[in-house]
């Protein structure tokens, strides 16, 4: 390789920067890549089903006004679950007032499925809001992250189902960090160019993806809904207290929480355990899954007496890396 002149430098880098290139399939130059429009699908009416990656993409979109009504009502669920509200006060009177204020930022997501014919549709447009816990790292917050059981634990759970002849029931709590209550004081900015009401800073009541704190504080919340759900049940320290039992002559029943979501079994068909996710149904928004199909990227296949995972997807999703 032979050097460059330094006054060649940016001559260099410009024509670089303005050939174009392929990312993943879409030719795209460097000037335009914050721009770039990638086109999922058209609806029946024509409109074209966009990803955005970030606002800037979503205000150039073709499907712009879709998502900001998207945003909207993401911004109006938010004050229903009185999880924030919004406030005429600026950064400067809100720190002063004794709040962490941080900025936050908007995620985008098309979600689909397949019809009978299988036809990709358009399902709806979910926009969610995420503080930008990157502002938080003078946080007085240290321990940040929810407790999750190890991989063995997983095969443990399916052995004993596997023994008990059931198959492991799986459950998962819809908008989890946005359950529990705040004992910080913690304001956010609105991305740019996003108001409402006219406002753009909010006080948080309740946490939210993105906080530091949101995993550690709703995997504490959880804990202690389980423990008070039945006294029989018993946590195991050793795995983290993520991994709960009841071991008794009548019933047998093992299951564990991966930060939203649940999965486990119980001897008697499944009852106890479809009991106990009835109830928290009852206390939180809830989806019920059914039999355990996929678990931590691993697919999860029955047979009579046997069960076998699966990592085709995790591979796969290797490989594209």
């Amino acid at each position: 390789l032979s050097p460059i002149p330094f006054s060649e430098c940016a001559s260099r880098a410009a024509d670089s920067m303005s050939k174009p290139r392929r990312d993943k399939g879409i030719a795209m130059t460097a000037r335009t890549v914050g721009h770039q429009e990638v086109i999922l699908f058209h609806e029946s009416d024509g409109t074209p089903v966009t990803h955005p990656k970030n606002r800037r993409q979503m205000c150039v979109a073709g499907d712009n006004e879709k998502w900001r009504m998207s945003e909207q009502k993401e911004l109006e669920q938010n004050m229903k679950n009185n999880t924030m509200t919004m406030t005429t006060m600026t950064r400067r009177e809100l720190e002063a007032a004794g709040y962490e204020v941080i900025s936050s930022t908007i995620a985008y997501k098309p979600r689909t499925y397949l019809d009978e014919n299988k036809e990709t549709v358009l399902k709806d447009r979910k926009s969610r809001i995420c503080a930008r816990g990157c502002d938080q790292l003078d946080s007085h917050e240290r321990e940040i992250y929810a407790a999750t059981p190890p991989i063995h634990i997983v095969r443990i759970i399916l052995i004993f189902a596997t023994e008990c002849g059931v198959r492991p029931q799986q459950a998962d709590v819809e908008s989890a960090f946005q359950i529990p209550v705040l004992k910080e004081k913690i304001a956010i900015e609105l991305p740019a160019g996003l108001e409402y009401d006219g406002c753009r800073m909010a006080i948080l009541y309740k946490s939210m993806q993105g906080l530091r704190q949101g995993a550690k504080v709703w995997g504490e919340h959880l804990h202690k809904w389980i423990m008070g759900y039945d006294p029989r049940i018993k946590c195991s320290i050793k795995a983290g207290k993520c991994v709960y039992s009841i071991w008794t002559s009548s019933v047998k029943m093992v299951f564990a929480r991966w930060v939203d979501d649940l999965f486990g079994f119980s001897s008697d068909d499944n009852k106890a355990f479809n009991d106990l996710l009835k109830a928290l149904g009852k206390a939180y928004p809830l989806k019920i899954m059914g039999d355990m199909k996929l678990v931590l990227g691993m697919e999860v296949e029955y047979g009579q007496g046997w069960c076998l995972l699966r990592q085709q997807s995790n591979i796969k999703h290797m490989m594209e890396e």
